[in-house]
């Protein structure tokens, strides 16, 4: 996949290696970090007796269509490489849905609202 369905930030993470604190960013620190907010909605949705979540790209769309569970980041761009050194092909952040952070940063306690009120074992429209 080229471009992605939502944003983390990705710098500044501390993590142990082989007993060393070390700081690390990009998507190998972005994307755990989503995925342990997916863990901590699924636990949420367990506790209230309800099946987890399950295939996610329906629902990130069907909340980003709904203006729910994400941040929109709507200024900045793509344009550099990780060292600030300018690109000239890039995508700039939009309102709703860019190539650039997707629909947006996770708002956990929105996210987490909205999947509570999913009932059990709901099946979403799949989206081609």
């Amino acid at each position: 996949r080229a471009s992605p369905e939502v944003a983390a930030l990705g710098l500044g993470y501390q993590v142990v290696v082989g007993g060393n604190t070390m700081t690390i960013g990009g998507t190998s620190a972005s994307a755990p970090l989503f995925a342990s907010l997916v863990s901590l909605l699924n636990e949420a949705r367990l506790q209230q007796g309800k099946s987890p979540l399950g295939f996610l790209n329906p629902l990130i769309y069907e909340m980003g269509a709904a203006g729910r569970g994400f941040r929109d980041v709507t200024v900045g761009n793509n344009r550099k490489d990780r060292g600030g050194i300018p690109f000239r092909e890039g995508f700039d952040c939009t309102q709703g849905w860019d190539a650039v952070t997707g629909f947006g940063t996770p708002n956990f306690q929105d996210m987490l609202k909205y999947v509570q009120d999913l009932p059990s074992g709901r099946r979403s429209e799949i989206i081609v």
